[in-house]
């Protein structure tokens, strides 16, 4: 080996250890004698992509990909670049002749996958994971994605036939120490109905893993007295639910009183995400963008702003914010909307909840303290609602049948919800079901189809509404609808706000946990506590009455009407009032020495 070649070998070694900067340095020099070498043109690309420079890493694996054309790693990686800067189509062509160069690089077709999953070609991504488990069946990441993809494309028999699969394969990960990338399962728990032994397995596990480094939060300055620092951490600041509801806090929080700063694990870089990103920076004191940044530096970043209180809002969904959060950069963690529930870890102090999603009581379920708000725990925005100017007709929706409106994201429908929703139509004549169907093939359609004829429903009463990028007409075509039925296992959250700032009330059936409660505190805090049913069998039966009685259904929505000025889920000023009184009662007993505990905020008087 010549001293070049050793060299390279060095600036290798630096970069697999994590040492950027000397790599960096060290592959600068050898660039000038070795211009063309195809190792190290991809070695500089890594290193520039992790380095935060995008368009560099895309030139450098660019002119590999020129000089080492038949090599299916540069190609593999210019897609990597453009996968993570969102141009999902440029990154699809990319994993695609990197496949054609090696069809047994399964680390290409799993992220194929995901680029065709974000696009919303869901049947096309669900056959390269498949592909990817024939090729490596121990990929327990992909198994997951595998699953979400089957279930919002309403392949409700064949999940329920994975439940052993899926049982076996969480006994696995809680017993096997080399099996660590189980992230995506934890998410997919609720989802699935995850029996709790193997959840606290798999959360008790997670723990360990993440609490190893025995990082130590920072020390500051305990004065209750003084403003307090607060900070979002999120992979969803952009065109996505938490940041559609989080519009009113944003612009409502007292910032003579708190430090409000957002830190954004991902880049989006739509023009709708920028509305919503533009819109947060407004109103926040700083927005981070720590996307670039590694999670060390990260940490540093959030520990130089002297956080005091850290709000993870995404959860299991970004697994940058959680491994930011298992690094302790603040004093005090909670955990807050996401995907509801409670995280489970040690590093998270308090969960945010009201007293439907966690009853007095529940207490012993959570790792977390609760932090129990006295009305809603959900924020919800109030934009101005423009009329409909569309017909039934022009969605596909009969003008005279009564529909029954659905739009919660198909991965929350099981067999349960979708059996108790066929019975419903059964027992009322010629009424529809309107349901959302965000990708962009017809498999959900097909395989919904062939569950309602298997119902004996004539698969021509299921109506489907596709994603529209205009938020407004989204809520304005609400009012073509008129019931919206709620899901089971995971009730509608974002969905149900939407559906209910736009005058269409919901009926849902509360269920034994935060996740199946969501809805019930929906309705319960919009005055609306008779349209949550304890069982299923009541569920069918008011769908069914309200149905056939158009004047109780006249009286409900009158009643939404009224809530919508009256009651707290749709009052962000005094949502945010009780908020910061919950910030504040944590930061007091901080300050006190106190370790986190239950903290109950009593309601502000009405205006």
């Amino acid at each position: 080996m010549n001293q070049l070649e050793k060299k390279l070998q060095r600036a290798i070694q630096h970069y697999m250890n994590g040492e950027l900067k000397p790599a960096a340095d060290l592959s600068a020099k050898l660039a000038r004698k070795l211009p063309n070498h195809p190792g190290l043109l991809q070695l500089r690309g890594e290193i520039a992509q992790n380095q935060g420079k995008d368009v560099m890493a895309e030139d450098l694996f660019r002119k590999a990909i020129i000089v080492s054309p038949q090599d299916s790693q540069p190609h593999y990686r210019l897609a990597n670049v453009l996968f993570a800067r969102q141009q999902l189509e440029d990154s699809i062509l990319y994993y695609n002749k990197s496949l054609a160069l090696d069809p047994s690089y399964w680390q290409a077709r799993v992220n194929l996958g995901l680029a065709y999953r974000g696009t919303g070609q869901h049947q096309i991504a669900k056959e390269h994971f498949e592909q990817a488990l024939q090729q490596n069946p121990s990929l327990t990441s992909v198994f997951c994605y595998l699953i979400d993809l089957k279930l919002s494309l309403g392949e409700l028999a064949s999940v329920t036939d994975m439940a052993s699969s899926i049982e076996a394969m969480a006994q696995r990960c809680i017993q096997n120490d080399a099996e660590t990338d189980f992230l995506p399962l934890i998410y997919l728990a609720p989802l699935l109905s995850l029996p709790d032994g193997l959840l606290r397995g798999l959360l008790d596990k997670l723990n360990r893993l993440y609490t190893v480094s025995n990082q130590s939060p920072p020390q500051l300055d305990l004065d209750s007295n003084r403003k307090i620092r607060i900070g979002y951490l999120s992979g969803d600041f952009g065109d996505h639910p938490i940041s559609h509801v989080l519009w009113d806090v944003f612009e409502t929080h007292d910032h003579e009183q708190f430090t409000i700063n957002a830190y954004s694990t991902a880049t989006r870089k739509s023009d709708t995400d920028k509305i919503y990103i533009e819109h947060i920076r407004k109103y926040c004191d700083d927005y981070v963008d720590l996307s670039a940044l590694s999670l060390p530096q990260a940490r540093k970043k959030i520990i130089a702003d002297e956080i005091d209180i850290l709000i993870n809002l995404s959860g299991y969904m970004s697994p940058q914010c959680i491994q930011i959060s298992a690094m302790q950069p603040a004093p005090l963690q909670a955990y807050w909307l996401g995907h509801g529930g409670g995280l489970g870890l040690s590093f998270i102090d308090y969960v945010i909840a009201d007293k439907i999603v966690i009853p007095p009581g529940d207490e012993d379920s959570y790792r977390e303290a609760i932090l129990r708000l006295p009305e809603s725990y959900h924020c919800a925005p109030t934009p101005l609602l423009p009329e409909c100017s569309k017909q039934r007709s022009d969605y596909g929706l009969s003008e005279t049948a009564f529909v029954f409106c659905a739009f919660n994201n198909p991965n929350k429908i099981d067999s349960a919800v979708f059996d108790s929703w066929m019975n419903i139509l059964r027992r009322v004549a010629d009424s529809q079901i309107w349901l959302s169907s965000p990708g962009k093939d017809d498999s959900i359609k097909r395989n919904f189809s062939a569950e309602a004829i298997k119902r004996g429903i004539n698969p021509d009463r299921l109506v489907y509404a596709a994603r529209v990028p205009d938020k407004l007409e989204h809520l304005a075509r609400h009012s073509l609808a008129d019931l919206f039925i709620d899901t089971f296992t995971y009730s509608a959250s974002t969905t149900a706000i939407d559906a209910l700032w736009s005058g269409l009330p919901i009926l849902t059936r509360a269920g034994n946990n935060f996740f199946s409660r969501i809805g019930a505190s929906h309705s319960t805090h919009v005055g609306l506590e008779q349209m949550v049913c304890d069982n299923t069998q009541a569920f069918e039966d008011r769908a069914v009455m309200l149905a056939q009685d158009p004047d109780a259904l006249a009286e409900i929505k009158n009643k939404l009407a009224q809530g919508r000025v009256e009651q707290p889920l749709f009052q962000p000023a005094r949502f945010c009032a009780h908020l910061e009184q919950g910030y504040r009662s944590m930061w007091q007993r901080h300050c006190d020495a106190s370790p986190p505990a239950t903290i109950e905020i009593e309601a502000i008087n009405a205006a």
